[in-house]
């Protein structure tokens, strides 16, 4: 059975942790604490049970540690090609949109969000996007509670009121 790899010492465990605890994303950071792990003695079957990943992937992130330091672990995923839709002029335009009702005097839902940005565009989307770009622009869809159709206005007052 080959030996585990050890960690190159890029960072020291302080670091490793100080990374670890302020990853901006989960799955960054538990690429860090499988580090943290690895860096206090922790076996790979230890470090997997724990990240509830597998061996292979503990030996996978080691390596990427090792050859290329912290450039290594960070998350691919946030570059990977893709080119976002709106400008950021038009993200300002959405973000200041979504301040305000919708023109038809309801709330902005995702399909509405979807349909302003396809105008954008000029181009059929997925409604994950409208998504993506609502949680993108650090807002979250507010929907006003709702009423039973039955409930006696007078009688929900007088409650509040402690009459």
């Amino acid at each position: 059975m080959p030996v585990a790899a050890s960690l190159a010492d890029h960072l020291s465990e302080a670091e490793l942790r100080e990374r670890y605890l302020s990853s901006p994303r989960r799955s960054e950071g538990i690429r860090w604490h499988a580090l943290v792990l690895k860096s206090q003695g922790y076996s790979h079957a230890e470090i997997a049970r724990i990240t509830q990943r597998g061996t292979r992937w503990v030996s996978e992130m080691i390596r990427r540690y090792n050859a290329d330091g912290v450039e290594g672990i960070r998350d691919r995923t946030q570059d990977n090609g893709a080119d976002l839709l709106l400008s950021d002029a038009q993200q300002d335009e959405l973000h200041q949109l979504l301040q305000t009702p919708h023109r038809d005097g309801g709330i902005w839902t995702g399909l509405k969000v979807l349909a302003w940005i396809e105008q954008k565009v000029g181009q059929e989307l997925n409604l994950s996007t409208a998504y993506d770009y609502i949680h993108r622009l650090n807002l979250s869809q507010q929907v006003p509670r709702t009423h039973h159709r039955r409930a006696d206005k007078d009688a929900q007052e007088a409650v509040k009121k402690g009459v």
